[in-house]
């Protein structure tokens, strides 16, 4: 009898040992405990700033070598931070361009308010007679060559028959285009034309063959006002509404046009008006790198009608004289 319960006794035991190593084996495992959560102490790297409007593009080679055709016995240097192609043989006029250009873009950023993208790595042509001007500029199909410079800031230059021009014409001429690349990188192409056009006076009417001017009442753009306000006593002058609504393909077309006077007196006016000329400024802010731009937007920053605007405009142009 006692043999008889030991072996069941024993039978019990080997049959728990084989139990618990299956289950050890082959029954469920234990889950792992987690892992620790470790939390960085370095602050994440910030995303670099993006600014509205375009890089700054190299001329192309293929018009280095049109402008460079079209000169006698060109040569290459600096205007600024611009590379300059030249056959001008005056050093006056080269010594302008250099006064000109160095302080051009930090003093855009003072006037405007705004931050152009990148660095410049535009080119300067500069023709020694008005003749080669026009020679690169059919081959760069300009049909209305007329004009004492021009700026194409999508291939990377401006054109300027600088020894045809007076000194003070040449100062004012290569300001005006210069910043017409800068309003690219500031601001994107497509701008309206009586803002870019008004903005590059800005910049160009007060320059100099000693450098560049500030912006002070009616300095500069004496003749511009005479004949604006010969216009408003004339009848003959738009609205602001209306120069501020043209399309370039409407923008001074007409035998009788002051599209360009209005513009430049308008912006003058805006950006040193006390009141509006900190609006004016967070304006051109809010519209660079603008793909569509509404004329609304313009009386709603400034917080004015067109009516008032379009009046208190007037007043201070009849004012002048």
């Amino acid at each position: 009898m006692i043999k008889r319960a030991l072996r069941i006794l024993l039978l019990f035991a080997l049959v728990t040992v084989l139990g618990l190593g299956l289950w050890a084996r082959y029954g469920p495992k234990p889950k792992p405990a987690p892992a620790p959560v470790v939390v960085s102490q370095e602050t994440p790297s910030e995303a670099p700033e993006v600014r509205p409007g375009r890089d700054s593009r190299p001329p192309e080679a293929h018009l280095v070598t049109a402008a460079k055709g079209s000169m006698r016995n060109p040569s290459e240097g600096s205007c600024g931070p611009y590379r300059r192609v030249s056959d001008v043989r005056q050093q006056q006029l080269l010594e302008i361009c250099e006064r000109v250009a160095a302080p051009l873009e930090g003093a855009f950023r003072r006037r405007f308010g705004l931050e152009p993208r990148g660095v410049p790595r535009e080119g300067v042509f500069l023709f020694e007679s008005r003749k080669a001007f026009q020679s690169f500029a059919q081959k760069d199909g300009r049909l209305r060559a007329g004009y004492a410079g021009y700026a194409n800031g999508a291939k990377g230059f401006v054109a300027i028959p600088a020894g045809s021009l007076d000194p003070e014409i040449f100062a004012t001429t290569l300001a005006h285009e210069l910043t017409h690349l800068l309003l690219r990188r500031a601001m994107g192409p497509g701008l309206p034309p009586w803002l870019s056009e008004g903005l590059a006076d800005a910049m160009g009417d007060p320059a100099t063959p000693a450098g560049l001017g500030e912006l002070t009442g009616f300095a500069g753009v004496e003749g511009q006002a005479r004949r604006l306000r010969d216009a408003y006593r004339g009848g003959v002058a738009a609205s602001v509404q209306s120069i501020v609504s043209r399309r370039r393909s409407e923008f001074d077309q007409g035998a009788l046009s002051f599209d360009y006077e209005q513009s430049a007196l308008l912006v003058r006016f805006l950006l040193l008006h006390p009141a509006l000329g900190p609006r004016f400024r967070s304006f051109l802010e809010d519209i660079a790198g603008a793909s569509i731009h509404d004329p609304e937007q313009l009386p709603q920053a400034l917080g004015k009608s067109w009516s008032q605007l379009d009046g208190e405009f007037r007043a201070w142009v009849l004012a002048s004289g």
